[in-house]
């Protein structure tokens, strides 16, 4: 790092950058329109995030981006540079095992307790990110087939991560009427009961709607995936971000059998698609880096 009167300059990249910023009284729009006539782009927003530490450069893009702030602000080369965070972010995925028997017993709190008696044959999944980062909005859209007879009810489990603070509420269902909903404190598990407009028999499908709307604190995620143990006939995952706060970099990407497989593209855009056909058991989704 920098030193300064003989001492390391530890201080975290945004400060330096506010210091900066302040001490040759730029405005933001200014080097939004420097950067850009240097070829990179970055909105007023980003600045502002990166300008206060709420989000941190990351991604190729970011970082040939601080590159050309060091020249703007007349730094030295690595006066930003050399605090951006380099390591790949790792996502601690858990298995498929576990994210099972995890959702399971969130299920059961609401008197879900059988989950094989019904088959997701389609599923269609959107999420909303809004300008903080935060997941606000989610929808399903499945096609479900029984595979037993009298089956009047689906248990439907949405993971967490964040504070633990932000509450969930049902937005929509249709197909059905949620019969309970409960998110325990500390849990990363928001589960309900779904009860349908009349039960099916085996072989019968049905289609079910289903939003929720979460608060800021419930999932910070920086990804959206969908996970099953059986198999999909069709899986989608659209993810939706606000144009005030676009992503650097997207991540596609697919999980079966322990295997990964990735393609990593720039943002086009404001949202990201991925779809497939006879997929499953697997994970499927997208991730990104701001």
């Amino acid at each position: 790092m920098d030193e300064q009167n003989g001492a390391v300059d530890n201080r975290p990249l945004a400060e330096v950058l506010r210091d900066q910023i302040a001490a040759r009284q730029f405005t933001l729009v200014h080097l939004r329109d420097q950067l850009a006539a240097e070829g990179n782009p970055v909105s007023l927003a980003t600045l502002s995030y990166w300008r206060s530490g709420q989000r941190h450069p990351d991604g190729p893009a970011s970082e040939v981006a601080v590159e050309a702030l060091e020249r703007i602000l007349g730094l030295g080369p690595g006066d930003l540079t050399n605090r951006l965070r380099r390591q790949d972010p790792v996502y601690p995925d858990a298995s498929l095992a576990q994210q099972w028997e995890e959702s399971t017993a969130a299920m059961a709190a609401v008197g879900i307790r059988q989950r094989d008696q019904l088959a997701i044959r389609t599923l269609h999944s959107t999420m909303d990110i809004d300008s903080s980062g935060h997941h606000r909005r989610l929808q399903h859209r499945m096609v479900l087939q029984a595979r037993a007879d009298r089956v009047s009810e689906f248990g439907l489990a949405i993971g967490g991560s964040g504070t633990g603070e932000g509450a969930v509420s049902v937005a929509e269902c249709h197909g059905g009427r949620v019969r309970q909903a409960r998110i325990e404190q500390g849990s990363r598990w928001y589960a309900m009961a779904i009860e349908f407009d009349q039960a099916l028999t085996e072989g019968d499908r049905t289609i079910l709607e289903v939003s929720v709307e979460m608060e800021p604190g419930f999932c910070t995620d920086t990804r959206h995936t969908v996970a099953s143990l059986t198999p999909f006939r069709e899986v989608a995952v659209w993810t939706r971000f606000n144009p005030q706060a676009l992503p650097a970099s997207i991540d596609e990407f697919t999980v079966v059998d322990g295997t990964e497989s990735v393609n990593r593209r720039d943002v086009v855009g404001m949202s990201a698609y991925l779809q497939r056909r006879d997929f499953g058991p697997g994970v499927i989704g997208a991730r990104w880096r701001w």
